[in-house]
């Protein structure tokens, strides 16, 4: 790296200027050379986390890069990830992670190239947010409710983000479709499995419960036009009322404590 191009990087990160001095600076820079890392690569992790060049983190860097890259990575793609998740290299997160990795390709059977390509690369705060237990108890609860490995496998490839959700509110979920929609709800949700990211009390049983309200709830509308429409065209379209009417209600509903009260108003026969 060209003197001009460290002081640049010094200028961006003015508090390092007081940690080394320039000599210490461009041997510490010249560990992630040894690495294999391009003078690109290097300025992306040290602006990204100027912490990289500490006593701490320095050493654990190469036993990290070496299990990623044996994984099938290329050093781009741990740079890509590191840029958001700093502690992939000089934390223990490779640790943590190898498990979940077998996990998710032998138990599960989700494709290596997702996980790797896809999930660590692209969203490492997904991996890195659930423990291996959580995954479990997520993956569980769908096998329970009668989704097969193979739509398991489906879903979760298409939004990761359901690893790391709420066992508890994907039960919940579960409990709403097999009430309300039955059969015909599962095999819906299956082609939509947007669905579980959707708030259980915010969107899906307040909308349903505004369309009994309304005395539209028997009308059989689809459940993803419901819960995708905007606001406007929800109350129009589906529950054929006006905003401020909706706004009453929605205001009851979200309020903490009267949930409980809305509640027992949809399941009542007064919705």
């Amino acid at each position: 790296m060209r003197p001009i191009e460290q002081r640049r990087l010094l200028e961006k990160t003015p508090l390092v200027v007081t940690q080394y001095d320039t000599d210490d600076f461009v041997s510490r820079l010249g560990s992630y050379f040894e690495l294999g890392f391009s003078n690109a690569q290097v300025k992306r992790l040290f602006l990204a986390y100027p912490e990289c060049l500490t006593d701490y983190f320095l050493p654990r860097v190469e036993v990290a890069l070496k299990f990623y890259l044996s994984l099938g990575l290329i050093r781009d793609e741990v740079v890509s990830a590191f840029e958001q998740v700093p502690s992939m290299l000089g934390g223990d997160f490779y640790v943590d992670f190898e498990p979940k990795f077998v996990w998710l390709e032998e138990v599960v059977g989700i494709d290596r190239k997702i996980i790797l390509h896809d999930w660590l690369v692209k969203k490492p705060r997904i991996v890195l947010k659930a423990d291996l237990s959580k995954l479990q108890e997520n993956y569980d609860v769908f096998l329970a409710n009668g989704f097969s490995r193979r739509e398991c496998v489906g879903i979760f490839e298409e939004f990761p983000e359901l690893l790391s959700g709420d066992k508890f509110d994907f039960q919940d979920k579960m409990d709403f479709l097999k009430q309300e929609l039955g059969e015909a709800g599962f095999k819906e949700v299956l082609g939509w499995p947007i669905f579980f990211t959707y708030s259980y009390h915010r969107r899906i049983t307040m909308r349903m419960a505004f369309l009994k309200y309304r005395g539209r709830g028997e009308k059989g509308f689809p459940l993803q036009s419901v819960l995708e429409a905007g606001t406007d065209r929800f109350m129009r379209r589906f529950a054929r009322s006006n905003r401020k009417e909706y706004k009453l209600f929605t205001k009851e509903w979200k309020a903490p404590d009267r949930i409980r009260k809305a509640q027992e108003r949809w399941n009542s026969s007064e919705m």
